[in-house]
């Protein structure tokens, strides 16, 4: 399951998506998280940048702007929807293998 975070160090983005397996978070300092953008400020990439809710609002997860960030950037755990597993997992697969 992937988690949803506040941005604890800044507003722009507001929110960062963990992608990373929890099992790494012992060994690791730092995360890999999508920016999570509001909708209507966001282009996105249609198969690569999947639509989410978030309060009822529409935003949008930029897994083409994947970043690694130190886990200090991960404020309080926000509740979201019209994301699971495999539509991460289906964004990710033409970005990283081209299929």
């Amino acid at each position: 399951m992937h988690c949803l975070y506040r941005n604890a160090v800044a507003s722009d983005p507001p929110y960062l998506l963990v992608i990373q397996h929890p099992g790494l978070d012992h060994l690791l300092e730092s995360r890999i998280v999508a920016p999570v953008l509001p909708a209507s400020q966001t282009p996105s990439i249609p198969g690569l940048d999947p639509p989410v809710r978030v309060a009822g609002e529409g935003y949008v997860a930029v897994l083409s702007a994947l970043v690694a960030v130190p886990k200090r950037y991960l404020g309080v755990e926000i509740p979201y929807q019209g994301l699971d597993e495999d539509d991460v997992k289906r964004c990710l697969d033409p970005l990283l293998y081209g299929i």
